[in-house]
């Protein structure tokens, strides 16, 4: 047998193909490996800074959760405690609400994390919220106002602004931050729940308030 017929059927392939042809040819499937072995290597490679990037990306949101977390845990334990220090020193009293207006403003100035502080007993709610740099929303619920709920647009100064928003036959002791530091006895933390003032989502930070005998004022 002819041990160049192997040989012979190749070339008999290319018989007649002009040899520039078949260089062209050779070199044209050499870019065509080293394209697609560069596209398999580039696709690897993407993938995984794509990967690193996203694993990046994670611990930055956590960590951004984590300090937004601390600092509205921080916030309140330091809102509260300056408002029972105000109370112990005789400068604030629970029972009566008239003089917290104009604190609060100032509180929210103070501490520009945070966004509401309220007070209420059981016969009045108040609440300071920030409603933008300049102005913001006075909510009270009293005699005054039949114990209906009235929200304010108030500018720095306390002064209104604009005509309240009425919510009727307000209680705020049927509010989850008032219940829970009721039942709890000292500072706490509400369970997420929706106000009746505006369709979110809260969670709020809030303490009783107790006289010399222990009988309860009212929650801050």
């Amino acid at each position: 047998m002819n041990k160049n017929t192997g040989q012979g059927s190749v070339f008999s392939l290319f018989k007649g193909v002009p040899l520039s042809g078949i260089l062209v040819a050779l070199f044209v499937l050499q870019i065509l490996l080293a394209v697609g072995l560069t596209a398999y290597l580039s696709i690897g490679n993407g993938q995984k800074a794509v990967n690193e990037v996203v694993n990046e990306l994670r611990h930055e949101v956590a960590n951004r959760v984590e300090q937004n977390l601390q600092t509205y845990l921080t916030t309140g334990r330091q809102v509260l405690g300056s408002n029972q220090n105000a109370i112990d020193m005789g400068l604030l009293k629970i029972e009566n609400l008239a003089t917290w207006e104009s604190y609060l403003i100032e509180q929210l100035k103070i501490f520009p994390d945070a966004l509401a502080i309220t007070a209420s007993n059981d016969q009045e709610y108040l609440a300071v919220e920030k409603f933008n740099d300049r102005q913001f929303l006075l909510r009270k619920a009293d005699k005054s106002t039949g114990y209906d709920l009235y929200t304010y647009t108030i500018d720095s100064q306390g002064q209104r602004t604009q005509l309240p928003e009425v919510i009727k036959n307000y209680d705020a002791r049927s509010r989850p931050d008032y219940q829970t530091a009721v039942t709890a006895k000292k500072f706490s933390f509400s369970q997420i729940f929706t106000p009746r003032t505006e369709p979110t989502l809260l969670i709020s930070a809030s303490q009783p308030i107790y006289n010399s005998q222990g009988e309860l004022l009212g929650v801050n």
